[in-house]
């Protein structure tokens, strides 16, 4: 039986039965994505005296995000089409990824290690074959339609991805797209706040890399 992640919604019970009904309504496009359910918890109650709602989301088997599939070995499956010096240049690009994680797991991250993580992971999902990409394209239409405002962060995380490989050919036999969190969608904007109160936010351009900053 697979495990489940529980979530505590910090803006309250309506923001969590939100969070349920937007990752329920996605389900129903047939895409992937965990059964997500309310959990009361008697024990445990708001600052109203409220019982406590939670997210429960049973894990997904098989799931990595977007951003931690790119830096893995089993790209290479992907790229069994591509020419050798490609698919040497792609080990090199997820070395300099993971080397971009581990220095900012130390410490605050640089503008510029931003600004090259994030296009070393766009140079390799490009390499990805086309029936990679429609599957991540069906995730984010679908996003769309439950008016998700939070499709995949800096680190290409709440999109991601399951596939299993042949036994014997280690090739992709299937692959299909997977979204796991629900907590922009619907109603609810940034902040917790309804989206008609974060507009402003939504709007605003998101600060720009500075040379040297951090």
């Amino acid at each position: 039986e697979n495990s489940s992640r529980v979530k505590f919604v910090a803006y309250g019970n309506h923001n969590a039965m939100w969070e349920v009904m937007s990752g329920q309504l996605y389900g129903l496009t047939g895409l992937t994505a965990p059964d997500t359910k309310l959990l009361i918890h008697e024990e445990y109650r708001r600052e109203n005296g409220a019982p406590q709602a939670l997210v429960a989301s049973p894990m997904i088997t098989g799931y990595s995000d977007l951003g931690d599939f790119l830096v893995r070995s089993v790209v290479d499956k992907f790229l069994l089409h591509q020419p050798e010096a490609t698919r040497i240049s792609v080990k090199k690009w997820q070395r300099e990824i993971l080397a971009i994680n581990q220095n900012a797991a130390s410490g605050p991250i640089t503008a510029q290690d931003k600004t090259l993580k994030l296009q070393l992971m766009r140079n390799i999902y490009l390499l990805l074959p086309d029936y990679f990409h429609n599957e991540i394209e069906k995730s984010f239409a679908a996003s769309k339609f439950i008016a998700n405002w939070d499709f995949a962060n800096f680190n290409l995380n709440n999109i991601g991805c399951c596939f299993t490989l042949d036994r014997k050919t280690k090739e992709v036999i299937k692959f299909e797209s997977a979204f796991v969190d629900f907590g922009n969608s619907g109603a609810i904007g940034f902040g917790g706040k309804y989206k008609e109160l974060s507009l402003d936010r939504a709007n605003t351009e998101a600060k720009k890399f500075v040379a040297g900053a951090r």
